[in-house]
């Protein structure tokens, strides 16, 4: 093995053990893991021009954090890092959910019985994507008709279901056989740490076939179609614990115009109620 790759991977398994002892997530420590070759390459102090100058190579949000992490690690000291404006990201635009469900519904006949519970346990859950693909079978409480879901920072959160998703995932896991491995979805006998990335790909794969229309594909959409839904007949409370958001302000960042129009209108006519 060259002497160049072979100090790069020892220099990132170091790095990534030095994040351990920081309490960062699983997913959060392979992501800065995966950047020390390049800032390795390209950060070559910790001067605030070098950074600035690194940042604005790579505006994503994550670098500034790995930044920091990094020159910590190998140089000891704290930086600052100075605030680069991000590309703004085109607004993505879901629909609402019985529009969704009528294009899922087009589209079952075309996929295999796999890829159709994990649209139904999307729509009817409003889940992350990976929340659901990486799903157990003993997540699954069949007798209190919960599912157990890993949020991103690692930590767990229930959902009551409904009888009919229920009666869907025993019948699945019935006509399935997962070699005794315990993956709801795409099982896998041995652990990789590419399986999240891979049932991710298989199953935007098995939409891309069936037809999907781009909505559909982007991944965040059924998830905010559902808080829509939920913020106008229930309110913004009950939407953010259904999803399990920490914060109300991220369910808020999901409400869409259509949503606030129709909630402006709604307060209006409370108010005219008001004054007669």
């Amino acid at each position: 093995m060259d002497r160049k790759v072979k100090s790069l991977r020892l220099g990132k398994g170091q790095f990534a053990q030095w994040l351990e002892k920081e309490f960062l997530s699983k997913r959060t420590i392979e992501t800065y893991a995966n950047l020390f070759g390049l800032l390795e390459r390209e950060l070559t102090d910790p001067s605030p021009e070098t950074i600035k100058s690194f940042l604005k190579k790579h505006p994503r949000k994550y670098y500034g954090s790995a930044v920091r992490y990094y020159c910590s690690f190998r140089w000891g000291t704290d930086v600052i890092i100075p605030k680069i404006k991000e590309k703004a990201r085109e607004k993505q635009v879901c629909g609402n959910l019985d529009t969704i469900k009528a294009v899922v519904q087009n589209l079952k006949p075309k996929l295999g019985s796999q890829d159709r519970v994990i649209l139904n346990l999307r729509i009817y859950t409003g889940r992350r994507i990976m929340e659901v693909l990486m799903l157990k079978v003993r997540d699954i409480d069949f007798s209190t008709k919960k599912i157990k879901f890993r949020l991103k920072g690692g930590e767990c959160d229930e959902t009551v279901i409904s009888d009919h998703l229920i009666e869907t995932l025993k019948r699945y896991i019935r006509e399935n056989d997962f070699l005794g491995c315990d993956d709801l979805f795409y099982p896998c006998k041995k652990e990789s740490k590419y399986q999240e990335r891979s049932k991710y790909n298989r199953h935007i794969a098995a939409l891309k076939k069936a037809g999907a229309p781009p909505e559909l594909l982007k991944t965040h959409n059924i998830r905010r179609a559902v808080i829509n839904t939920l913020i106008l007949k229930k309110g913004i409370e009950h939407a953010n614990a259904y999803v399990g958001h920490k914060k109300l302000d991220t369910t808020l960042h999901y409400c869409q115009e259509e949503t606030r129009k129709i909630l402006a209108s709604e307060a209006a006519e409370v108010m005219v109620d008001e004054t007669k």
